[in-house]
């Protein structure tokens, strides 16, 4: 009887997500430096890269005092790198099915 293995996480996203250590930096309180300097750490570490790194680093900076939970940090985390993705962001277009 086969084992039921967890599917690797596939794609960008499900990779950062992988990645990306929210729950153990930030436990409560206000978003300060030392959080961010983290954040971006394991951000370029997750392929993100350095650009969009500062990127998503800046726009964090100025929704800190807003910030006061895990929550509020990832939804502003999502909503950076929706940002970032928009632009470039294209249909997914299937091949033509040839018989």
């Amino acid at each position: 009887m086969p084992v039921n293995q967890p599917t690797p996480a596939t794609g960008f996203l499900a990779r950062l997500r992988e990645r990306l250590k929210l729950p153990t930096l930030f436990t409560g309180g206000r978003v300060d430096e030392v959080h961010l300097e983290e954040l971006e750490t394991q951000l370029i570490s997750a392929d993100v890269g350095v650009d969009a790194s500062a990127r998503i680093i800046a726009d964090l900076r100025r929704e800190a005092p807003h910030i006061g939970d895990g929550a509020a940090l990832r939804a502003a985390l999502k909503a950076s790198l929706v940002a970032i993705l928009r632009p470039v962001a294209k249909p997914r277009q299937s091949p033509p099915v040839t018989h």
